[in-house]
């Protein structure tokens, strides 16, 4: 599982470094009222990211792997954009961005064991051995608790941060 989480990073980090190339470097992310929705929307949000992380080990991997690039690609191009209007707003997902990661990147690292299984049971070998579920299923408890932490966070701390850059400005 740790090949698989090792995986998971390095999709996103590649995701993430092309949406950081790739993002209009115009200058229009910047703070500004209303731009971020409830706490209660991001996380129910980041849920069904995970949701959809996790699934990959009904599709193969092939969700997962999707998520992960879509999710790292938006990710690194609002890094962009902050950092090229704003470094400060960079820091409004402190709070909050490491939990959420690991979390992510644990629930793709069940996904991808996902397609994993699906190869070995094409080349005829036995499907997830009933003794190596219960790692996958510990992962996957303890992405989405991340996860729910991070979105808690995000709702009382870094949201309230950002509404306070905002009326500063």
């Amino acid at each position: 599982m740790l090949t698989n989480f090792a995986v998971a990073v390095l999709v996103y980090l590649i995701a993430g470094i092309l949406g950081y190339v790739l993002a209009p470097t115009s200058g229009q992310a910047t703070l500004s009222t209303g731009f971020a929705p409830s706490g209660k929307t991001l996380i129910i949000n980041n849920m069904v990211v995970l949701g959809l992380l996790l699934a990959g080990v009904l599709t193969g991997g092939i969700l997962t792997l999707a998520e992960l690039l879509l999710n790292g690609f938006f990710a690194g191009a609002f890094v962009a954009g902050v950092i090229n209007t704003q470094v400060a707003g960079l820091l409004l997902s402190l709070p909050h961005a490491p939990l959420e990661l690991v979390g992510l990147w644990l629930g793709a690292a069940v996904g991808f064991r996902g397609a994993r299984e699906a190869v070995n049971a094409l080349r005829g070998k036995t499907w997830w051995p009933v003794s190596q579920q219960g790692q996958a299923i510990r992962w996957a408890v303890m992405a989405a608790f991340l996860v729910l932490v991070a979105g808690v966070i995000e709702q009382h701390i870094s949201l309230p941060l950002a509404e306070m850059m905002v009326q500063r400005r």
